[in-house]
């Protein structure tokens, strides 16, 4: 007996199922292809039970990640990681990848308790033990505990450093062009409060922090002086000179170790070469010997360093070489700065911001940030920081994937960022 008849299609648990009977019953054929159920959010948030002051901000500063996150279209308003796992079928059946639940209550010494677990929905696993965080109960002290509460989120579903947290440090000028007044600053990326770390009567320039984040070096041009660069200890105010050198100082990076510094120095024949101070023994030693003008110096890794020469002709390019070794040069361009894990570049060209691979590969125009812009790679390498000079001058910072931007609060003209993870 022959029978014919049409694939018969059956959709359940986010399976599509397709029967085709063809000539005969021992024929029959089972075709099975999945569904896809896409979510544009990954994490699936369910509102912290008891203080309810601090979840919306999680859930606010989660929202604004690559990860994305919603408390939306949930099956149940679970209180614990075994009530979601009882029901894991129906919390894989939204699309999300992972869930955070948690309570937040209030502690004597006017404090906040917060604890919170994650759930990874495809292992049906908690990622990590149960996090406790602890805080003050100020607004500014909720928004900050909120960040550090998303940045750990973050950090333990990506294994990587997160863009909610860390501090910027950056100069603002204010008063007439030849009479100006720098202030150097730090916003903290959480709270959006500042702190003014030096003012002087002239221009700061080139902030960078140490890597442990706990010093700030830059270069101060008063006026009728040369430029020198200064360290500045962030917990014990101390300001103290680095280079009392003759000629003119520039571009200061620290080493991986925070021992060293590098920087733009014009001490030989008035010829701006990079050296390397060496901050324990105070020994100063020659980098480059290059015809023409090297700056704006930093290192990628290891004894490989970065940075900008013009090797004796008029055009602006970006070198690399290991130390005692020849340069190699890049790209056209300057300023250039590095991301933490050493795979990205960012440096201006003409007016341009450009972020490439850090062999100069694969180059995108960011903003136009004008030709004496410089930009910082957040702690992840996902966004950037820049100045922009167009109606107004202001702090922005541009995720690198989505082009979403974040305007930092600050007034007068601002330039020369750089962001710290500590």
């Amino acid at each position: 007996m022959s029978i014919t008849t049409s694939p018969l299609k059956i959709i359940a648990f986010g399976v599509m199922t397709s029967f085709a009977c063809v000539s005969h019953a021992e024929d029959l054929v089972l075709e099975v292809s999945k569904v896809g159920i896409t979510n544009p959010h990954q994490i699936a948030f369910i509102p912290f039970t008891g203080n309810t002051a601090i979840s919306p901000l999680v859930l606010d500063q989660l929202a604004q990640t690559d990860l994305k996150a919603s408390d939306d279209k949930l099956p149940s308003k679970a209180t614990s990681v075994d009530a979601v796992l009882a029901n894991i079928h129906a919390w894989r059946n939204t699309g999300y990848r992972y869930v955070v639940l948690g309570d937040s209550r209030s502690i004597l010494g006017n404090k906040v308790a917060t604890n919170f677990q994650i759930i990874d929905l495809n292992t049906a696993r908690q990622l990590g033990a149960n996090h406790t965080h602890i805080s003050g109960a100020s607004q500014a002290e909720l928004n900050t505990a909120a960040s550090d509460i998303s940045s750990k989120i973050y950090q333990a579903i990506t294994g990587k450093a997160s863009d909610l947290v860390g501090r910027i440090a950056y100069v603002e000028e204010t008063g007439d062009l030849r009479q100006k007044t720098s202030h150097l600053k730090i916003i903290d990326v959480a709270s959006k409060t500042t702190r003014t770390i030096d003012t002087v009567q002239g221009a700061i320039l080139t902030p960078t922090f140490s890597p442990d984040g706990s010093q700030l070096a830059y270069t101060v041009l008063e006026n009728d002086a040369l430029p020198v660069i200064y360290l500045y200890q962030l917990e014990s105010q101390v300001k103290s000179l680095a280079t009392p050198f003759k000629g003119h100082n520039l571009s200061p990076s620290f080493s991986p170790d925070g021992s060293a510094l590098l920087f733009s120095g014009s001490h030989d024949n008035h010829n701006p070469n990079i050296y390397r101070l060496d901050l324990n023994a105070n020994r100063l030693t020659a980098i480059t010997t290059l015809a023409g003008a090297e700056n704006s110096p930093s290192y990628l890794s290891g004894n490989q360093i970065i940075f900008t020469a013009d090797n004796g002709t008029r055009t602006q390019s970006i070198y690399r070489m290991a130390l005692g070794s020849s340069p190699t040069r890049i790209t056209t361009g300057s300023s250039p700065r590095v991301s933490r894990d050493g795979s990205q570049l960012a440096y201006t060209q003409g007016s341009n911001l450009i972020v490439s691979h850090v062999n100069g590969s694969n180059p995108k125009t960011i903003a136009s940030i004008g030709t004496e812009g410089t930009a910082s790679f957040s702690p992840s390498g996902q966004s950037v920081v820049y100045a922009s000079h167009g109606k107004s001058s202001q702090l922005v910072i541009k995720n690198l994937a989505s082009g979403q931007t974040t305007i930092l609060p600050t007034t007068g003209i601002v330039k020369d960022p750089a962001w710290s993870a500590q």
